[in-house]
């Protein structure tokens, strides 16, 4: 009886020494990863930066293509502007052709 009793103790033991060393291994893993990990933040940390004047350089270039798409809505909204316009005098050629004012003004007044 003594014997089997050493033998589950022995075969516990050999159980639990397999699952530690299985574990152990699996924990220097994880952390190999999470050393390359921080060797590589720290490079990217340490790239050399985009000096001041390259960095004004792109901020005038967003502010051209923030002007470009301003002047583009501000055009839109003249476009949009004449077509209700021309929409307006086609609706009035069509409802009483006899009485259209051939005097009206092309464009608007300033201000308009």
């Amino acid at each position: 009886m003594n014997v089997n009793i050493i033998i589950a103790i022995v075969f516990i033991a050999l159980i639990a020494g397999t699952f530690l060393g299985w574990y152990i291994r699996k924990m220097i893993g994880r952390q190999e990863i999470l050393e390359k990990k921080v060797a590589e933040l720290s490079e990217i940390a340490n790239r050399r930066k985009l000096p001041y004047p390259a960095l004004a350089g792109l901020e005038d270039a967003i502010a051209l293509v923030i002007d470009i798409i301003n002047s583009d809505e501000a055009a839109q909204a003249y476009r949009s502007t004449r077509i209700l316009q021309l929409t307006e005098r086609l609706k009035q050629v069509r409802s009483d052709p006899q009485h259209y004012d051939i005097n009206q003004p092309d464009r608007p007044a300033e201000g308009e």
